[in-house]
């Protein structure tokens, strides 16, 4: 756990949470697994206790992860009047999974502005805190873990959909157990929630098993852009704004396929580009001892060392262009280390 001033540690999270009856839960822009489960999960642990949380999201869940919504548990801030409703009659307001005020859509000047509480629940590294309550554990594989152990010491009960929601954040960002961050911690946690209830066969029916034909086609499409340089070790590869337009897929469809270039058998550094309407979104995957998110902070970015993603104000030929230099920079660096 971090420590410095505005760092709090789990046990003190938890006591915030047991004070609250009225807490309003976030996540990120483009929201993944990790933060939805655990939003989720917390949605669920507070109901139980009689509380009357709010969940907003920053856009509809992905396709893959609504099942782990019901009717009526979350809303969508499209306008600033939705983003100001949804701080009334709130005691605490909690942050999953985020610590980026460019990754809080509309709620971000509001969330600067407020007098209530702020609690960041968080495992990206970060050296800054975030809020004026910022649990952070960048030794946690998932923000999910952390979640879950709070849950536990604080003796809330995790329901079925709670251990759904909570299973579904640690395979998301353990890739299924197969990444590097997946050890004894975020594997004992996946076994203490199948304990409870949580149903991995479901989870992945749900997420693994639904692709559209339309991903597909955007697939096929993207490895036609995929380029290896520097004897095989970096991979780039991008999706444009006329392939979502031509296959009908959805902004959500790429998002895994940043793993397909670091499958790649000797690939070191994979760069996956998307173009979109504002800009270009970079993700960038690597392989010890190189540094996704250094790579990732060129791009004023972050995430994790092995995992991490960024933005580009200028065309897609301008950030490939860039992200390529900084990807053999790195290389360079790592030889002249050696």
């Amino acid at each position: 756990m971090t420590g410095g001033a505005g760092f709090i540690s789990a046990g003190a999270a938890g006591r915030l949470l047991a004070q609250s009856t009225r807490p309003l839960l976030m996540g990120h822009v483009e929201i993944d697994g990790d933060a939805l489960g655990s939003a989720v999960a917390l949605l669920h642990a507070f109901r139980a206790r009689g509380a009357a949380p709010r969940l907003v999201l920053h856009e509809p869940a992905p396709r893959i992860f609504d099942f782990l919504l019901e009717a009526g548990d979350a809303s969508v801030v499209d306008t600033g009047a939705d983003a100001t409703a949804a701080m009334d009659e709130r005691d605490l307001v909690i942050v999953l999974d985020n610590n980026s005020w460019a990754r809080l859509g509309l709620m971000a000047p509001l969330l600067k502005a407020t007098s209530l509480p702020v609690l960041c629940i968080d495992h990206h590294p970060c050296s800054t805190p975030f809020s004026a309550w910022h649990c952070l554990d960048t030794g946690a594989a998932a923000t999910g873990v952390l979640v879950q152990e709070i849950l536990e010491a604080l003796d809330w009960p995790v329901d079925e959909s709670a251990g759904d929601a909570l299973y579904t954040a640690i395979v998301n960002d353990t890739g299924w157990f197969r990444w590097s961050n997946t050890d004894r911690r975020a594997l004992e946690a996946a076994a203490r929630l199948v304990s409870v209830g949580a149903r991995p066969a479901r989870v992945a029916a749900f997420v693994m098993l639904r692709e559209s034909l339309a991903a597909k086609k955007l697939l096929a499409r993207f490895l036609d852009t995929v380029t290896l340089t520097e004897d095989g070790r970096i991979a780039t590869g991008f999706v444009t704004r006329e392939m979502f337009a031509s296959t009908g897929a959805l902004r959500e469809d790429s998002e895994d396929l940043v793993n397909h270039l670091r499958a790649l058998e000797g690939v070191a550094i994979a760069v996956f580009l998307r173009e979109d309407a504002d800009g270009v979104k970079l993700s960038f995957r690597t392989r010890a001892p190189f540094s996704a998110r250094a790579l990732a902070l060129q791009f004023s970015g972050g995430g994790h060392e092995q995992a991490a993603g960024g933005r580009h104000d200028g065309s897609l030929a301008t950030a490939l262009e860039e992200a390529q230099g900084f990807a053999k920079q790195s290389l360079s660096h790592a030889a002249v280390r050696g």
